[in-house]
């Protein structure tokens, strides 16, 4: 068999560098081979050939040696000792795999039933590190230790909850069943934790393990769960907690088909029963949402008292939406109004502010209102800019090579790591290495890891990271970062192929995927364009193209099935962008619903505003920034919307 070692001394044989440039990239290709050989002479096992490999790559300072120790110490875990687990596990400090090893031995030793050891080792990370998993395996280190109050303390923190539990729990669980400490207490907080869950059935199964007193508690506990309407009919102990609790999650249960009579209920029992902030929190939201969605008008009073208060932004903006649909431009400007409350200054805010003013006859005040927002590269700052007629400020910080800083950057050995994993394709530990080197950057080292990460092809990662804000320096204005022109030629083809836009075509992979060809979500959509497995298939019958699963990731193949979806619904809505790009997202048949309810009463910017769905209203709001934002990159017109769109009624 060729190794890569041989590989690489066949390709330079013949390569044109220069003597010093072929000296350094030999030896870097060099010291990949060798590592990809120890990894294989891991594999089969040779123990002599993988120690030499080892060692010539520690003498040459190659950054994955760790790697390396940690594969071939997690391949022999059983024949650790915790002193010597521990001094692996310093070894193994300032890198992603310690947290690995960390739970990789606690893994294998609460398996192995090794529980004195197991709490010994425990103790080396916090607790919130654990996964449920090793969250049963430390109560049953804890009761195998004989420490039996915290171990049935821990137990009990397991098993009052709202779903399925891991299996590696039972044997504690079992135990803690036949203990004193098992009690018809625990048995309520699960009930009631599965009834907020609205998991019928855990309800069910937990009900029966409690004693016979307890039967009629849970028989009322069911009934209510099937009637919540009726929760004041019963005789709810006060000053009992989980009386608080059960009237929580009933009234959350029925404010979702009857607020106006949750509200009134709610009201009767705050004079007579104490519930937590929390308790609190989560019924009035749960009444509040579902106001603002079917009654906004019937108990406003009430309504504007309570998402008033922090933390409540949703539900802020959920009832401007409400309003926004019926057009109450007093009523919006009244809520607009309050300069001492944070949340107006966000776009959203400011925007409808502006819209409020001018329908009023405040024109002075909209066109100061909109000259302030116009200034922001926000969907909302594009609308402002048309209000006023004027040209889009797209705010371009771009950022430029500077050797110094990239220079610092390249002797981190983090950094080191990172392009190794990169190129070994061990894209899940590159990405854990990836988050704990932008955490411990300047803003100008950050700025050419991004640069570099663009120049490399690392997919999303640059893209998603200048988002984050770095101070004065915003690497959310470094417009070459955050909107690359990936695939260009490809996209045009495609979009010449199809008479669409290629700068549509751009921007809806921009947002899909942010160009990762191999992105995917968890509703199983795939690739540059996102596109459903069914939807794709669909689409390949009828244009008569040969379709196969692997198309999903090719780019070529993802962009073309995709080009062909979006040129139906465009089709479909008559060239409108705004329908079109909704149902892109959410289907046709959810667009439909939308425009039998607004029944041609919006316009453009209403209609994008008072979709349902956070994500598609996102969605579309999104897409076409990011249209406007290529268009100025690439020299061509950056109107938000198109005239069409703008006359159009919604």
């Amino acid at each position: 068999m060729i190794t890569p070692r041989v590989l690489v001394c066949l390709f330079f044989l013949y390569c044109p560098f220069s003597s010093a440039e072929l000296t350094k990239v030999y030896e870097i290709a060099l010291d990949r081979a060798v590592y990809s050989d120890a990894l294989y002479a891991l594999k089969k096992g040779d123990a002599k050939k993988f120690t030499r490999l080892r060692q010539e790559l520690v003498e040459k300072e190659y950054p994955l040696v760790i790697y390396l120790d940690y594969r071939k110490i997690s391949g022999s875990l059983s024949g650790l000792n915790l002193e010597k687990a521990k001094e692996r596990f310093q070894h193994f400090e300032n890198t992603p795999i310690q947290k690995r090893f960390w739970r990789s031995y606690l893994d294998w030793l609460g398996r192995a039933k090794r529980w004195d050891n197991f709490l010994a080792f425990y103790e080396l990370m916090p607790e919130g590190s654990l996964t449920e998993t090793l969250r049963c395996y430390h109560a049953r280190a804890l009761r195998g230790s004989g420490k039996l109050e915290l171990a049935w303390l821990k137990t009990k923190e397991l098993w009052v909850h709202g779903g399925s539990r891991p299996t590696q729990c039972d044997p504690v669980f079992k135990l803690w069943f036949k203990s004193s400490a098992f009690n018809d207490s625990a048995v309520k907080g699960r009930v009631l934790a599965a009834f907020r869950a609205g998991n019928r059935g855990l309800m069910n199964y937990a009900g029966r393990l409690g004693s016979q007193d307890l039967g009629d508690w849970t028989t009322m506990v069911k009934r209510v769960y099937s009637k919540p309407q009726r929760i004041d009919r019963y005789d709810l102990a006060v000053g009992d907690p989980f009386s608080s609790e059960l009237i929580t999650v009933a009234l959350a249960k029925l404010a979702k088909t009857d607020p106006r009579d949750t509200l009134a209920i709610w009201k009767k029992f705050l004079l007579i029963y104490k519930f937590t902030s929390a308790q609190t929190d989560f019924v009035e939201e749960a009444i509040a949402r579902s106001l603002i969605r079917s009654a906004p008008q019937a108990r406003k009073e009430w309504l504007l008292k309570t998402i008033a208060s922090p933390g409540r932004g949703a539900l802020k903006e959920g009832f401007l939406r409400g309003l926004i649909s019926e057009k109450r431009w007093k009523e919006i400007l009244s809520i607009t109004e309050n300069s001492s409350a944070s949340h107006l200054e966000k776009p959203l805010w400011v925007y409808w502010r502006g819209r409020a003013e001018h329908a009023l006859g405040e024109k002075e005040n909209a066109k100061e209102t909109f000259r302030k927002l116009a200034k922001t590269r926000h969907y909302y700052g594009f609308l402002a800019a048309d209000q006023l007629g004027q040209s889009y400020d797209f705010n371009d910080q771009k950022i430029e090579y500077n050797e110094a800083a990239f220079n610092r950057l390249k002797t981190d050995n983090t950094f080191r790591r990172l392009e190794e994993l990169r190129f070994h394709r061990e894209v899940d530990l590159a990405r854990q290495e990836w988050r704990r080197l932008l955490s411990n950057l300047s803003t100008s080292e950050t700025a050419q890891l991004l640069l570099f990460a663009m120049e490399q092809r690392w997919g999303n990662w640059p893209i998603l990271a200048a988002k984050k804000d770095h101070g004065e320096n915003r690497l959310y204005n470094a417009l070459n970062i955050r909107f690359p022109i990936e695939y260009l030629d490809l996209f045009a083809k495609h979009a010449q192929r199809r008479n669409l836009s290629t700068i549509e075509l751009l921007s809806i992979a921009r947002r899909e995927s942010a160009f990762n060809p191999s992105a995917g979500s968890s509703a199983g959509a795939r690739g540059l364009m996102q596109l459903m497995p069914s939807t794709a298939k669909l689409v390949a019958k009828e244009a008569r193209i040969k379709f196969r699963n692997s198309y999903l990731v090719n780019p070529d193949k993802n962009v073309e099935l995709g080009s062909i979806y979006y040129k139906n619904v465009l089709k479909k809505y008559k060239g409108n962008r705004i329908f079109a790009l909704a149902a892109y997202n959410a289907g046709p048949s959810a667009v439909k619903r939308w425009r039998r309810k607004s029944n041609r009463k919006l316009d453009a910017a209403a209609w994008v505003e008072v979709i349902p769905y956070k994500e598609t209203r996102d969605y579309v709001q999104a897409v076409l920034a990011y249209r406007s934002v290529y268009a100025h990159k690439l020299g061509q017109p950056t109107a938000l919307m198109s005239d069409l769109e703008l006359k159009g009624k919604y």
